[in-house]
């Protein structure tokens, strides 16, 4: 029994010439693998499922297009999916502002793959939560947690966890660290993340089983243009062998 969580990783963007796409990867994996809903977690940490593979989906940084084509989508096939939001984005109001947070907080600096550059509002969080949804939190501002000191990484994480449940009033219990491989998590933030939330997120290849820490949950990234036989390997853990070397020491 194991569990390997797709996400979709912080380029991810689903444009409506990729809809068909995306809704073939979701075909492929209802008839092939079960898809676990985000509270379904606590049975898979105690050890409830016999599934050879159970799929977690999870969509990071709260971008637009994920609510116009993929949302539609899910409900379709009755998939409930966590949405990491860097809640700063709520706040954004012009396009110009969404643009500048897109090039210098999501992608740091990399204006060529800042495809995407428009964001979640408030209205659309409640709406993605009264649809079964789960929302998490992926900081305020996106920044890699290494280069933060102690104080600065209990804000990005408490005060984040503070404004989603707000907008959503419910608890909200999961995390993804903003890149999210060996190079952008430090130890502090790895012990701030366990005090604040029940589970934390990486952006690292691998299977979960019940006894990976809850902390350091791998994350696999899917796009819509990956054809199908690519995916499958992924799915299999073919490149897994690669990234057990990028897993932190802690």
């Amino acid at each position: 029994m194991r569990i390997k969580p797709l996400f979709a990783e912080k380029v991810f963007s689903i444009p409506k010439e990729y809809k068909s796409k995306f809704e073939e990867q979701i075909k492929f994996f209802v008839d092939n693998f079960k898809i676990i809903k985000p509270q379904e977690l606590d049975l898979f940490f105690e050890n409830y499922f016999k599934n050879d593979i159970c799929l977690l989906l999870t969509f990071d940084d709260g971008l637009k297009s994920q609510l116009i084509n993929a949302i539609e989508i899910l409900e379709k096939y009755n998939i409930k999916a966590i949405f990491f939001i860097p809640t700063k984005i709520v706040w954004l109001r012009s396009k110009d502002e969404m643009e500048l947070f897109s090039i210098k907080n999501i992608h740091y600096g990399n204006d060529k793959i800042a495809f995407e550059r428009e964001f979640m509002n408030i209205n659309d969080l409640k709406e993605i939560f009264k649809l079964g949804h789960k929302i998490g939190s992926h900081t305020i501002n996106h920044r890699k947690l290494n280069n933060l000191d102690k104080e600065e990484i209990w804000t990005e994480l408490a005060k984040s966890k503070e404004t989603l449940e707000e907008i959503t009033n419910n608890k909200v219990r999961y995390f993804a660290y903003p890149k999210g491989d060996k190079t952008a998590i430090s130890y502090e933030s790895f012990k701030i993340s366990k005090i604040i939330y029940d589970y934390s997120f990486i952006a690292i290849r691998g299977f979960n089983y019940p006894k990976t820490n809850k902390h350091l949950i791998l994350r696999d990234p899917i796009h819509p243009y990956y054809p199908l036989n690519y995916i499958k390997k992924v799915l299999y853990g073919a490149f897994d062998f690669y990234y057990k070397r990028k897993l932190p020491g802690f």
